[in-house]
């Protein structure tokens, strides 16, 4: 079972990484400003510092067909690394297959204009934000 409490997601991408975080008690995700990739262990240091963390969820790059993506050759080095900064921090997987498609969806639903939607850091965020959502639902099974 994993623990009540503020989590953090990361949609890693080969440029940017979009960020999201979630409520005190681990029910609610929303997308905080996305990174350049290089910042992004900057960006997290600052994040977990602030307040406790109960995890970290990573989007899992899975193809439609199952199989890994090419960018978890990239993920799996960072997660390591990660890992060897944060070592009490639990890091988790989360399937983020469709996750900025559907990013840009429900940006159009929530009414954002085409000009924030074409900001690939804010739907990556939202991406993010998703991905913890799907995480926070399927927490504890």
């Amino acid at each position: 079972m994993v623990q009540k409490g503020r989590f953090i997601a990361v949609d890693y991408g080969a440029k940017r990484c979009g960020l999201a975080v979630s409520d005190a008690l681990g029910m609610i995700a929303s997308p905080i400003e996305g990174v350049d990739r290089k910042g992004l262990d900057a960006a997290l240091d600052q994040l977990l510092t602030e307040e406790p963390c109960a995890g970290v969820v990573v989007g899992q790059a899975v193809r439609m067909d199952g199989s890994m993506s090419a960018i978890e050759d990239e993920i799996q080095p960072w997660l390591a690394q990660f890992a060897r900064r944060w070592p009490a921090i639990p890091v988790f997987r989360e399937d983020e297959r469709h996750s900025s498609q559907q990013a840009v969806q429900s940006m159009v639903l929530a009414g954002a204009s085409k000009s924030t939607r074409a900001n690939k850091l804010k739907v990556d965020s939202v991406a993010a934000a998703l991905i913890l959502r799907a995480f926070l639902e399927n927490k504890g099974r």
